[in-house]
């Protein structure tokens, strides 16, 4: 077991390298797929990953890191002003079909999901972007290490 995880995290941090160093267009598409793949996870827990206002969703995702690189518009806020009303128009129009959580899932999507994970890309094309980046990493995997110690000791503790 621990070889493994150790050769899967060599790996891991491997590619992670050969994504974050470059910059530019090549993070840009790394955060982006990432973004495509956790909306697929997040919305097939909504079941309307095959749905229009999941491919609303992804498609959104793929605008707004269209902007980012070629700067379409110039606020970030009408964007996400235009997919809320979208979104509110699609459940206006399909009202039985979809559940308020449908939409809600769909919205919070784009924010918990995309856009968070497009500051891969927005720190890493700072000045010092590349020596910053790695914190984000760092932190991220330090926390989620003691947090699977912790819910560790909870589990074996109430079980034993």
């Amino acid at each position: 077991m621990f070889w493994k995880r150790l050769i899967s995290g060599a790996i891991l941090i491997a590619l992670l390298i050969a994504l974050i160093v470059p910059g530019g267009a090549v993070t840009l598409v790394f955060a982006m797929v990432l973004s495509m793949m956790g909306l697929y996870e997040l919305y097939r827990v909504f079941d309307m990953h095959k749905s229009i206002i999941g491919i609303m969703g992804y498609f959104c995702t793929l605008l707004f890191y269209g902007n980012l690189y070629f700067k379409f518009f110039d606020r970030d806020r009408m964007f996400i002003i235009i997919f809320l009303m979208l979104s509110l128009f699609s459940y206006v129009f399909k009202y039985p079909k979809y559940k308020v959580g449908q939409i809600a899932g769909t919205f919070m999507g784009l924010f918990y999901v995309s856009i968070m994970l497009s500051f891969i890309f927005l720190i890493r094309d700072l000045n010092n972007g590349l020596y910053i980046i790695w914190l984000v990493f760092i932190s991220s995997w330090g926390c989620d290490r003691s947090e699977e110690r912790r819910v560790g000791k909870e589990c074996r503790s109430r079980w034993s």
